[in-house]
């Protein structure tokens, strides 16, 4: 995998569900939509995020069967070609990384 040369505030990431960046006191800094807000911090359960520019795009799910690992996102806002195949990049990372290969990435439309 490529390293990233961008600037941060430009990159696109999955972040887990209780990644430390998701803990912060003020959560409509990164995601002023209240009801969004209900979707990324549940009571049980939590998804995991997709983070662009510093903020909430949306959420992501996987399910890994066998040796391959199929996500499903759901982007709270239109995203552009580049973030959407950024996603996918990160999603074959993270697949890799837990040892399997990325399958299916299905796009859904958020709240």
């Amino acid at each position: 995998r490529e390293d990233y040369t961008g600037e941060p505030e430009s990159r696109a990431l999955l972040l887990g569900a209780h990644d430390p960046y998701l803990d912060l006191r003020d959560r409509e800094r990164i995601l002023p939509d209240t009801g969004q807000q209900r979707t990324v911090w549940q009571t049980v359960a939590n998804p995991g995020v997709l983070l662009s520019g510093g903020r909430v795009a949306g959420i992501w799910r996987s399910r890994t069967t066998g040796r391959r690992t199929a996500f499903t996102f759901t982007a709270f806002r239109p995203l552009s070609t580049e973030e959407r195949a950024a996603f996918c990049r990160e999603a074959e990372a993270l697949a890799a990384f837990r040892g399997s290969e990325a399958g299916t990435i299905d796009w859904e439309e958020g709240a």
